[in-house]
């Protein structure tokens, strides 16, 4: 019984791992923006700041693919083995699938491997496991995109438990998935945010000039990160005299059109400090957007905003992105804001804007196809009430 049980769980640890077809990246690991992160990588660096370097960067030019997030269970799994396509979008798999590659790129030299969450799923998550410096860490590129994008700090590199300290089911969860990969890989190695600071530091990943020249400063020794600047912006928002200036620009302002003055002024000023030489899509705006307004406005007021994305001719890549604030008073308009690619901000459109806007898409097939980063179609008429 005792060898048979060590097949059964040899044969169950070799489900859980992805085998990589190196073939089918070679053309993307040769493309010109990945030979320019190859080539570009600064001398001397440890094999754990390699690997770093190669996650940030892959996160500047990846997106993940919202064709596949909104579609249905059966759509899903029709596409879950699709390769990252030339523009670069994929899911979990073909992402970690590409930063496997690169590592493996004989310039980059690091092994890697791919571990399947939930391997009896059709559509199963997928990890990259690093082995650096004789360690083993877990990467999870697909989660950091936003974050890497919006210049914020990282935290799905070399991850420990912590990360999942506001939710203790899915702390529960991963910390069995860990177990289970423990029983192949050994003990993982962790990061202290305090770490990787220190290499986006030393990798140029500090996104703001720097604040201070006094060496006793922290700031002098890197720039803001974006969590830092979102600080700065809601201590203008809760002191009044900064709020009457800067937010409500010297107006008197109902208290009830507060929200939509708010939204404009997070609009209007957080774009200023995010790393736009990133390809940035609607999913990870919308979740960075959706961070920003969480951090900064009170849940009475989170309550009345809604977010849409709309399609139009099915064009997925292309969507409709509006957030629509309900009004405080029952007879009251709704605001709305749509994103501007042009101005990579949203702008403030009126209920009259926003009609005549349907009305000159008449004809085409206009259809909201989901709420924030969720599948969910809806009717038009939704925006309406």
């Amino acid at each position: 019984m005792g060898i048979i049980k060590k097949i059964i769980n040899r044969i169950t640890r070799k489900r859980d791992i992805l085998m990589l077809d190196e073939a089918k990246y070679k053309d993307l690991v040769t493309s010109d923006k990945i030979e320019s992160l190859i080539n570009n990588m600064p001398k001397g660096l440890s094999e754990l700041e390699k690997a770093y370097y190669i996650y940030m960067g892959l996160g500047k030019i990846v997106s993940e693919n919202p064709e596949f997030v909104f579609t249905d269970r059966a759509g899903k799994e029709a596409h879950y083995n699709d390769q990252m396509d030339t523009e670069f979008y994929g899911i979990c798999k073909s992402i970690s699938e590409l930063y496997v590659s690169v590592l493996k790129d004989e310039r980059i030299g690091i092994k890697a491997e791919l571990v399947k969450k939930s391997p009896n799923s059709p559509i199963t998550h997928v990890d990259t496991v690093l082995k650096v410096d004789g360690k083993y860490y877990i990467a999870n590129l697909i989660s950091d995109l936003s974050k890497i994008k919006s210049s914020r700090r990282i935290d799905s590199f070399g991850a420990g438990l912590e990360r999942f300290d506001r939710n203790p089911k899915m702390k529960e969860d991963y910390e069995e998935y860990v177990k289970k990969l423990e029983k192949r890989f050994g003990k993982f190695a962790t990061l202290t945010r305090e770490q990787r600071e220190e290499m986006d530091a030393k990798l140029g990943y500090s996104y703001l000039p720097l604040v201070s020249k006094d060496e006793s400063n922290e700031l002098s020794k890197r720039g803001l990160y974006t969590e830092e600047v979102i600080e700065l912006l809601r201590k203008d928002m809760q002191n009044p005299e900064s709020f009457k200036k800067y937010v409500l620009h010297d107006k008197d302002v109902p208290k009830e059109e507060y929200l939509k003055y708010k939204l404009k002024y997070i609009f209007d000023n957080i774009n200023k400090y995010t790393d736009y030489t990133a390809d940035m899509n609607y999913l990870e705006n919308i979740r960075y957007y959706i961070y920003v307004a969480k951090k900064l406005l009170p849940s009475d007021e989170l309550n009345r905003i809604n977010t849409y994305v709309a399609t139009i001719d099915d064009d997925k890549r292309n969507v409709v992105s509006i957030f629509k604030v309900s009004p405080n008073e029952k007879d009251g308009l709704n605001d709305y804001f749509m994103y501007s690619k042009e101005d990579k901000k949203y702008n403030e459109v009126s209920q009259m804007e926003m009609n005549d806007f349907l009305n000159s898409l008449s004809g085409r097939n206009v259809k909201i196809i989901g709420e924030f980063d969720r599948y969910r179609p809806m009717p038009l008429s939704e925006l309406e009430r």
